[in-house]
């Protein structure tokens, strides 16, 4: 389990609510945050590498 900062909650949470804003499905969304997040920081892992989403 990697710790998660308040601020990389925040970030993942604001993610996930504006791509459901959009339009895209609640599990597309969660999948897509992490993974925006993953492409923007790649070598910060505490900002991403927690948030995994498994499941449909």
């Amino acid at each position: 389990m990697q710790p998660v900062t308040d601020a990389a909650a925040e970030t993942l949470a604001d993610a996930f609510h504006a791509r459901r804003a959009a339009g895209l499905p609640g599990a597309q969304a969660l999948t897509d945050a992490p993974l925006d997040l993953r492409d923007r920081y790649p070598a910060a892992l505490t900002r991403w590498a927690a948030h995994v989403h498994t499941g449909v």
